[in-house]
């Protein structure tokens, strides 16, 4: 691969690092100031942007897919039954703990048999449990995009998509299965699809330059601000945009952010990888479904903690830094070992279930 190439997956695993940071600080911002947990969960677009990128890895990839079809499309079926997998095991450890301390109202009304059940056949909708799932028919989906974007047919594929979304806009849960999903498939395939296009564009004839990103920065920077101010300026009537589940007005309004983000670490890729942390950043972003483990049992931990002792502020700051010094220990250490010669076993489990 050239150097150029890999300096753009580099970039890629600094967004997906980001994107890491931006979900552990939603999911955190209730122990935050009222004004910090605002501003949290008014730029927060970590599923948005991960399933952008997953859909960007994808659309990279449709070089190998031209040449081996079958292979690729085998490879990324094989990636959807680890996402499975992983959620089995997210389920049989993380759903006991949040089942047997009462969170997200898992125990309402249900035997644990009952939610443990429903939950491995994906039917519940339990928070931090809802993310691996979203991710499931985007890749059992992905060899039929990217047949279509191998034999040119980008164009209708864009255009079903957007019918598929428009659809959704009036029932979002039209091709739900179970409980109402919080990311509803019909609508989040729209990012996965776009993801798919830019990341073929970028592999085939280098779309996204450099020189370009800065202003696309400048314009991303300028509809942001609009569209904050359309929002939070009360223009836009109180309850027309949702996020969860997504419409076109949470569409509309997620997309500024995520261009901001995109085009700045683009144009200043390198000022990036210079500020402290940056090294941590990468390194969620290189493991990012193994980041996203490892943040589900800290981030129950810590409810768990609160309900039992009701932990200050202070306390609850100093919990979640520990917990992602934690995180990137634990990276950190299964990264060098999975370096070495003759890997540990339990390494060796561990990549062949998220690589």
């Amino acid at each position: 691969m050239s150097k150029s190439a890999t300096s753009r997956l580099d970039t890629i695993d600094l967004l997906r690092g980001i994107t890491i940071i931006e979900m552990l600080a939603a999911h955190f911002a209730r122990y935050f100031p009222k004004a910090i947990e605002l501003a949290i969960t008014y730029t927060e677009t970590a599923m948005a942007l991960f399933v952008l990128l997953a859909g960007f890895m994808v659309g990279w990839r449709v070089v190998e897919f031209t040449a081996r079809p079958l292979k690729l499309s085998q490879d990324l079926l094989v990636r959807a039954a680890k996402i499975f997998a992983v959620q089995v095991v997210l389920v049989s450890t993380a759903g006991v703990a949040i089942y047997a301390a009462g969170l997200y109202g898992a125990a309402d009304g249900t035997t644990f048999i009952q939610f443990f059940g429903r939950s491995l056949l994906l039917y519940n909708q339990i928070g931090l449990l809802h993310i691996l799932p979203t991710f499931l028919p985007l890749f059992v989906i992905a060899p039929v995009i990217l047949y279509a974007i191998a034999t040119g047919f980008e164009l209708p594929l864009m255009a079903a998509s957007c019918a598929l979304f428009a659809i959704g806009h009036v029932d979002p849960y039209v091709l739900s299965y179970g409980a109402p999903a919080i990311f509803p498939f019909v609508m989040f395939q729209l990012y996965f699809v776009v993801g798919c296009i830019v990341g073929s564009r970028c592999r085939t004839n280098g779309m996204l330059h450099t020189a370009d990103a800065g202003r696309y920065l400048i314009a991303a920077l300028v509809l942001m601000c609009a569209s904050m101010a359309w929002v939070h300026l009360k223009f836009l009537s109180p309850g027309t945009l949702s996020t969860h589940p997504l419409n076109l007005y949470g569409l509309l309004y997620h997309l500024p952010l995520i261009a901001v983000i995109a085009f700045s670490v683009v144009r200043f890729a390198a000022t990036w990888r210079g500020m402290p942390g940056a090294d941590m950043i990468q390194r969620f972003g290189r493991n990012s479904m193994l980041a996203f483990v490892l943040h589900v049992y800290c981030a129950i931990a810590l409810q768990v903690a609160n309900l039992l002792m009701a932990l200050s502020m202070a306390a609850n700051f100093v919990a979640i830094a520990v917990s992602v010094a934690v995180m990137n220990r634990v990276l950190q250490n299964y990264e060098a070992k999975r370096a070495l010669a003759n890997r540990p076993p339990w390494v060796r489990a561990v990549s062949a279930l998220f690589s």
